[in-house]
């Protein structure tokens, strides 16, 4: 579905997956500074492209994320069990 980022990214990155959700449907990324998604979570929802660049400056860490397709009869696909990463190093 989605792919690592490269390693030593910058500290705006840009994490893309296959676009799942069909005409109508969105979809909702998770990035956090651990793999349970309990630490500095960010949650951003209702995306309507299969691809997403951080607005604001990330500091030095390594990130996971993850993404859930949502169709437009809001059958959620769910997250996948193993998260993807990426790490910041300015």
């Amino acid at each position: 579905m989605a792919s690592d980022a490269l390693p030593g990214c910058d500290d705006t990155p840009t994490v893309d997956w296959d676009a799942t959700a069909g005409t109508g449907g969105t979809y909702t990324l998770q990035y956090a500074t651990n793999e349970s998604f309990t630490t500095d979570l960010v949650t951003e929802s209702g995306l309507t492209t299969a691809t997403f660049t951080v607005a604001s400056a990330l500091a030095d860490d390594t990130y996971y994320w993850r993404v859930e397709a949502i169709d437009a009869a809001s059958n959620a696909s769910g997250y996948p069990v193993d998260p993807f990463e990426f790490t910041v190093d300015t």
